[in-house]
């Protein structure tokens, strides 16, 4: 027990490499799936919001970070920080653009990475030894975004700014952003909330808000969802075999089957904890296939069978925390924060 653990990341070529981004601590690093854990945070400045691993060299990582104030809060600025040898020593990349909140990579391109800050939206074609502002982004406050297709140029992104322009954002040639698109989004201008927005593959988008998640199946320019959550803002999305799954915070956990368009709420009797912050799907090539853990306030729940029930999963008898944060190794462990 200790300070919180903002993001943990699994080099894709190497799963027991895993790096974990401590408040207050930096970045530690672990080379055997997290049994031992090095220090690897020289040169890095506030709190570690997000790192994304290039799936070419577990070595290279790129981190978006929050700077704290002078009473230990945080401040309105933000860095984009790069490692090339594995959190030894991190360089300073960008400071423009003020906080640094999500960082999206494309799966088609792995150098291809899209930086979103307070102010702006930055893309980057090397890795992320350089960003460029993205036009068209102006000074609305974009939270998450997601980038995908063949040439890596489909860029969508959330803004909830109600005065600059509130709705989400698209860019077909990677550099300009048009918005914002609204059709489909049922929403309140005034609705604050951190969006979380994902790319699915195939053309489709994810995009989790405050008054629920929102799907579009023609590449973010259309949406159907939302209304029937409440008004109460997503966490986290997976998809596992075709089924979508969202985590809310007070709000329970909902799917949508492949072939519907209207979310279903996991019924009461099946999962009691309304809040979810964290999922993880076992997908089609484990032993485990469409099994779900949840990780929730307090406690971790995993999918017993078709969704119809969950069952706790024991801990090692130490008080439960909140769940943010989940890797899974070839092994089939499971780590959380």
């Amino acid at each position: 027990r200790g300070l919180p653990v903002t993001h943990i990341a699994t080099a894709p070529g190497v799963p027991s490499r895993v790096y974990a981004a401590i408040a207050g601590l930096g970045v530690t690093r672990s080379n055997d799936g997290g049994q031992t854990w090095l220090p690897a945070s020289r040169g890095v400045e506030g709190v570690v919001h997000r790192m994304s691993i290039d799936p070419r060299d577990p070595d290279v990582v790129v981190a978006s970070t929050i700077l704290l104030d002078a009473a230990g809060g945080y401040s309105p600025d933000g860095v984009v920080l790069r490692t090339t040898n594995g959190g030894q020593t991190w360089t300073e990349i960008d400071r423009l653009g003020g906080r640094s909140y999500d960082l999206a990579r494309c799966a088609e391109d792995p150098s291809v990475l899209v930086a979103v800050r307070r102010w702006g939206m930055f893309r980057s074609s090397d890795g992320g030894a350089t960003f460029v502002p993205m036009a068209g982004a102006g000074e609305q406050v974009f939270f998450s975004a997601a980038v995908d297709g063949p040439s890596c140029t489909h860029v969508v992104a959330f803004s909830n700014t109600p005065a600059a322009g509130f709705g989400m954002y698209v860019s077909n040639d990677g550099s300009h952003l048009v918005g914002p698109r609204t059709e489909g989004f049922a929403m309140s201008r005034t609705a604050r909330a951190d969006p979380v927005v994902r790319a699915i593959g195939g053309g489709r988008i994810v995009a989790g808000t405050v008054s629920g998640p929102f799907v579009s199946d023609d590449g973010g320019l259309t949406y159907f969802g939302g209304g029937e959550f409440l008004a109460l803002f997503v966490t986290t999305f997976v998809e596992n075999e075709g089924v979508l799954w969202a985590g809310t915070y007070g709000n329970g956990l909902w799917s949508l089957a492949p072939s519907e368009s209207r979310w279903r709420r996991v019924p009461v009797e099946a999962l009691d904890n309304d809040y979810t912050f964290s999922l993880l799907p076992f997908g089609a090539a484990t032993a485990e296939r469409g099994r779900v853990i949840v990780g929730s306030w307090g406690e971790l729940v995993g999918r017993a069978d078709g969704g119809s029930r969950f069952e706790r999963i024991p801990n090692d008898g130490s008080p439960a925390d909140n769940v943010f944060a989940f890797a899974r190794l070839p092994d089939g462990t499971v780590l959380s924060a």
